[in-house]
């Protein structure tokens, strides 16, 4: 008696050729079709936080938030507040929240109105509101922990206003710090330099923060390095001139 072996395969065995890229198995259609849906999902994910979409988004609820607190904190305060503090503090905070930011332009170059910073329960900057005018030397006095630096953190667009806003020559810092760069010079406290950095890298960058157009970046870079007489040292590092 003559055994008899039975072999069977798929059908795509018997045509020659198996279908890799097939919804079932063994292709791996399925999965590619998701990784594609999870590519194009992270992408967008990924550009909204690079973008800082996200981060403004959850900042404006809490700038709502706390809106309504104050709000209803001055409800439950009435006046006394407002007995408290200076008459000209309330003059000053008055005009520049009543009258519009078109007129207040044209003779302040710095306002802030009702400018308010708060980390957790701590009120860093509370309702700050004047008016710098064009030529003025204004200076902030005030003990560690007033807000002094809170409050041109804001001005520079490095840290993002708990409520109110702040206006520098009739343009907003709220979201739109490039184009307020080109109007704005800024001394830290501390040294800002990178020390690895040549001396034409790092003018290149701040001539890039300050709104330099592309096609004339050489050449203030290279009038700045003539006008600080930095020369002969444009392609040293910046700790080499300490």
């Amino acid at each position: 008696m003559e055994n008899k072996i039975e072999l069977s395969c798929c059908s795509s065995c018997n045509s020659g050729a198996i279908n890799y890229v097939a919804w079932e198995y063994p292709g791996i259609g399925r999965s590619l079709f998701f990784m594609a849906i999870q590519g194009v999902v992270f992408f967008l994910v990924l550009m909204l936080i690079d973008t800082g979409a996200i981060s403004l988004f959850v900042h404006k609820r809490k700038r709502f938030q706390l809106r309504a607190e104050i709000r209803n904190e001055e409800i439950e305060l009435g006046n006394e507040l407002a007995d408290s503090q200076d008459t000209d503090v309330l003059c000053e905070r008055d005009r520049v929240v009543n009258m519009p930011i078109a007129d207040l332009s044209k003779s302040n170059l710095v306002i802030m109105q009702e400018l308010t910073k708060v980390y957790n329960d701590l009120i860093a900057v509370d309702k700050l509101g004047l008016g710098i005018s064009s030529g003025e030397c204004f200076g902030l006095l005030g003990v560690n922990g007033a807000g002094k630096t809170t409050c041109f953190k804001i001005l520079m667009g490095e840290l993002m206003p708990s409520s109110g806003n702040a206006f520098i020559s009739g343009r907003s810092v709220w979201g739109k710090t490039s184009k307020v760069y080109p109007y704005v010079g800024y001394c830290p406290q501390a040294d800002c330099l990178i020390d690895q950095l040549t001396v034409r890298e790092t003018l290149w960058i701040f001539a890039c923060i300050r709104g330099v157009p592309d096609e004339k970046r050489n050449q203030t870079v290279d009038a700045m390095i003539e006008r600080l007489m930095l020369k002969e040292s444009t392609s040293k590092q910046t700790k080499i001139l300490r």
